[in-house]
């Protein structure tokens, strides 16, 4: 039913955010990823974007530095190719500055809205 890179997908995701739960409900990180991906297909966006919408917050949510997040974006290049990890780099918010200091929530999604 599934192609080979989008189950590549479901494992990635399902390694990485092992353990994470949303805040409010509690339930398992990963089951949003797949909602996501989900809405995406019945929207009629196609495979390649549907990946993208389940490791949208791979770098962010799974990552300790920029050195880590850009390991994983070339991990998720080679696996699913430039396009996906083009979008998912697009999707992620940077919460750390140059020197490695969380920065402020504002500040964030000011400079993520940019």
């Amino acid at each position: 039913m599934y192609s080979e890179a989008y189950e590549a997908a479901l494992s990635l995701i399902a390694e990485r955010h092992t353990g994470q739960r949303r805040r409010v409900s509690g339930i398992p990180y990963w089951v949003h990823l797949v909602h996501v991906a989900r809405l995406l297909a019945e929207s009629g966006y196609d495979e390649p974007v549907q990946i993208a919408g389940l490791l949208h917050d791979l770098l962010e949510d799974t990552c300790r530095d920029d050195a880590e997040m850009e390991t994983v974006a070339d991990l998720v290049e080679a696996r699913f190719g430039q396009r996906v990890s083009r979008a998912v780099w697009e999707a992620t918010e940077h919460k750390r500055d140059g020197r490695g200091r969380k920065l402020p929530w504002r500040a964030r999604k000011e400079a993520f809205l940019d």
